[in-house]
């Protein structure tokens, strides 16, 4: 597994790790070089801790970047996601205890899965060739990528710069949501997407709100279905485009096929919608990609796209 540590939550709230799948995947882990525990969460945590010194693991009491969370250190300089992650008590793998992004799940893949196949984790791990400015030009990046999870939580951006870094004093840190139309190679009256509002393990969301007198209208209230695909591949090629900011090129691709297309109902003059994209499957330079368009609560329409080069 590559790792040294694992934070493990163990207990919040009414949720609770079962207690033979956490010993379980200690033994586990020691055979995947794992040294180190740390445990956390609600009430009594000594059956917890016992499992703990069955093994010959070494039980670090509390999580090393509990402090960075709490604001309470102004040492920016973290790896610890490089060497460690976290799991909840519903099974849940994150990269570290601070950035709640879902890597996948324990109760249906293996840890060691989960982590070799994490395109987050992956990155994480060459932290310094993806992050962005302005720490990507300050003197000390090749060292310190800040508090991932606190860059995450106040941008929204897991590339994003640790807005609580003294080197950053006074500079401007971008945070989403963001104007899609900068991410985007369309020009013109091509553009149509409006917001990039959210990241995640694979995918993220975008968003348009349906204006007056637009030329994606079929009539005068109801946007076109077809304008629905258009919209989804700009979601597609604005996410794509953000989160690989630093290569300072712009993709080239484009749609090569459109399968299980729906929508259920006609959209309106003045509805946002917000689309949902999933990376499902990569071959080559081809992407396979899962998209609901959402209004509210309600999935408006869904499909999934083949695209090539230029995927997320």
């Amino acid at each position: 597994m590559e790792l040294v540590q694992i934070d493990w939550i163990v207990r919040d709230g009414d949720r609770s790790l079962p207690l033979e799948l956490f010993a379980r995947l200690l033994q586990e882990g020691r055979k995947g070089g794992l040294t180190r525990v740390s445990l956390s969460g609600d009430g009594d945590l000594s059956e917890y801790r016992d499992a703990v010194a069955a093994t010959d693991l070494s039980l670090v009491d509390p999580p090393p970047c509990m402090e960075r969370l709490s604001g309470t250190t102004s040492d920016r300089a973290c790896t610890h996601f490089q060497t460690s992650c976290a799991i909840s008590p519903d099974g849940d793998v994150f990269a570290c205890i601070g950035l709640p992004i879902s890597l996948g799940n324990i109760h249906e893949t293996s840890l060691d899965e989960i982590l070799k196949e994490s395109e987050l984790r992956n990155d994480l791990l060459h932290i310094s060739d993806w992050i962005k400015e302005p720490c990507a030009s300050c003197e000390h990046h090749a060292s310190c990528a800040g508090c991932r999870g606190m860059a995450y939580r106040q941008t929204g951006d897991f590339f994003g710069a640790d807005p609580g870094c003294v080197h950053l004093a006074g500079r401007e840190i971008r945070k989403l949501p963001t104007d899609a139309r900068n991410f985007l190679p369309h020009k013109g009256r091509a553009v149509y997407l409006q917001r990039i509002c959210s990241l995640y393990e694979k995918g993220g969301t975008a968003a348009f709100t349906v204006p007056q007198n637009c030329d994606l209208l079929r009539d005068e209230q109801h946007l076109d279905e077809s304008a629905l695909v258009e919209l989804m591949a700009q979601a597609c090629g604005a996410l794509h485009e953000f989160q690989n900011e630093r290569s300072g090129t712009t993709a080239s691709g484009g749609v090569v096929g459109v399968n299980h297309f729906h929508c259920n109902r006609p959209i309106q003059v003045g509805e946002e919608l917000i689309f949902h994209v999933h990376k499902k499957f990569v071959f080559d330079t081809f992407t396979i990609v899962d998209i609901d368009a959402v209004i509210g609560t309600e999935t408006v329409a869904s499909t999934s796209i083949k695209l090539f080069e230029g995927a997320i």
